[in-house]
């Protein structure tokens, strides 16, 4: 098996696994399924470095492993042994930056960072044009010990080490992505919230009409923007649900910008926003009050 990626100038070549494996299915899910294990792991330890609690990030993360969202990843070997490692190793990039700011000069996290920075890119360059982002919010967004002078010569190290790794040894391919762009703004945002609304309305429901994805989109959104407003004086609050909003909106570009069409709720390119979306329910669902206590909010999340 020889999976090539951006047009040829970077090549996977998984025809070891061939020597071993042969076509077995089987066997090929397996590693793809061990990749999901380390993508949840790294959330979970990710989570529990923005969280004050054990309890939000055993819920977030137990969401993102048993949940139905981008289920149809698993359908193709090239996206489990690619998407799965990429994610894991920016969580772990993100959750080494943060501990990296609680000390006043660069450690050895930092360094951990950038290098975990650079193969979550190299496992998957042709999506992760937009990974600097989150980066950037965890830099300027949590606390820690480095004043804004400092936060912005990391940010340029980040940035720097980003796209010279991004484009490096794919230049044709990095192009290549910005080329197939659709420009159609209006289409764009018409299908943000259809597909915001998809993480909601699953396919269980059988529901066909564009619609009622956009409307159900477009009153998340308006929920949230109130949720954060009546607890903006909460740090944690704020802090990860712009977190959650960045990470969610950065990581549907690479793949919204590509899509005019609405996404179903496996859907493989649903797979790298839903983190963000978790952040977000799981700070939300925390806030509320309910007359019976913190285990309704258990049990909603076991729900969804």
């Amino acid at each position: 098996m020889c999976l090539s990626l951006a047009n040829g100038s970077l090549l996977y070549n998984f025809n070891f696994l061939d020597r071993i494996f042969n076509y077995s299915p089987t066997a090929y899910f397996a590693l793809g399924f061990a990749a999901f294990l380390a993508l949840n792991f790294a959330f979970y330890y990710f989570c529990r470095q923005i969280f004050l609690d054990k309890i939000k990030p055993f819920l977030a993360t137990l969401v993102l492993a048993t949940g139905y969202i981008g289920a149809g990843t698993f359908l193709e070997v090239y996206d489990s042994l690619t998407l799965f490692p990429s994610l894991a190793f920016i969580f772990l990039s993100l959750s080494f930056l943060i501990n990296g700011l609680r000390k006043d000069k660069i450690s050895f996290e930092i360094v951990a960072s950038l290098i975990l920075l650079a193969i979550s890119i190299v496992a998957l360059r042709v999506r992760a044009f937009t990974y600097i982002i989150p980066v950037l919010a965890v830099i300027y967004l949590f606390p820690g010990k480095w004043k804004f002078g400092k936060r912005l010569v990391l940010s340029l190290m980040y940035t720097v080490l980003h796209f010279g790794v991004f484009f490096y040894g794919s230049p044709v391919g990095a192009i290549s992505i910005v080329s197939g762009l659709k420009p159609d703004l209006l289409v764009k945002v018409k299908y943000f919230f259809a597909n915001l609304g998809s993480l909601i309305l699953i396919e269980v429901f059988e529901i066909e009409k564009l619609s009622l994805y956009v409307v159900t989109g477009v009153v998340l959104s308006l929920v949230f923007l109130y949720f954060l407003f009546k607890n903006r004086n909460k740090r944690e609050v704020t802090i990860v649900s712009f977190f959650g909003v960045i990470w969610y909106i950065s990581q549907y570009a690479p793949y919204g910008m590509r899509t005019d069409w609405l996404l179903q709720s496996d859907h493989r390119y649903l797979l790298p926003s839903f983190p963000g979306f978790l952040l977000v329910l799981v700070v939300f669902l925390s806030t509320l009050n309910f007359p019976f206590g913190k285990k309704t909010v258990s049990y909603l999340l076991v729900w969804f």
